[in-house]
């Protein structure tokens, strides 16, 4: 009995997590996977996602992206410090890029 309690509130877990990935209120898909079970999570992972969703997954692919490129770092070829590559002016000798 209480390894179905456990499943089921597991259920209800897994249900609100795929719920507010997808945009939606969490608590619903904590109720549905609780009190529906495995078929709430089939029919919570086939609903799209909300436009929020989209644009947020959007926003953190472009982060990433940003992220990734100011990481890279070039030579200053007057001092030889390591500047990033959005770097316009080396803080060190004041050299332009």
């Amino acid at each position: 009995m209480i390894l179905w309690v456990l499943g089921y509130g597991l259920l209800g877990l897994i249900g609100g997590y795929i719920a507010a990935h997808k945009g939606y209120a969490p608590k619903w898909g904590i109720l549905a996977g609780i009190f529906i079970g495995p078929i709430a999570l089939l029919v919570a992972a086939c609903l799209p996602k909300t436009k929020e969703a989209r644009e947020r997954t959007e926003l953190e692919i472009k982060t990433k992206l940003e992220l990734a490129y100011t990481s890279q770092t070039q030579p200053c070829p007057r001092c030889g410090r390591e500047n990033s590559v959005a770097t316009r002016i080396c803080p060190q000798c004041e050299f332009r890029f």
